[in-house]
């Protein structure tokens, strides 16, 4: 039996007078919880790192923040 499947999003918070342009965002394909949680720890610079929940959480970056979170992917097709 297949579990939960979580879409991970991040975005990336900048001051457009710092960088140039006011930052992205990108979400993932579908993956395992396991999987989400180590692409989040990716996306954080923190490989390794123990998380828990869904997020938010954030990350200083020059000129603004990077914010990650997860979603139930099947809350996205309701």
């Amino acid at each position: 039996m297949q579990g939960p499947r979580y879409i991970v999003s991040v975005e990336d918070r900048l001051s457009a007078q710092m960088t140039g342009h006011a930052g992205t965002r990108y979400d993932s394909p579908s993956h395992s919880l396991e999987h989400a949680h180590e692409l989040v720890c990716v996306l954080l610079d923190s490989p390794g790192r123990a998380i828990e929940g869904e997020g938010p959480w954030r990350r200083a970056r020059a000129g603004g923040e990077r914010v990650v979170w997860m979603t139930l992917a099947d809350q996205l097709f309701e």
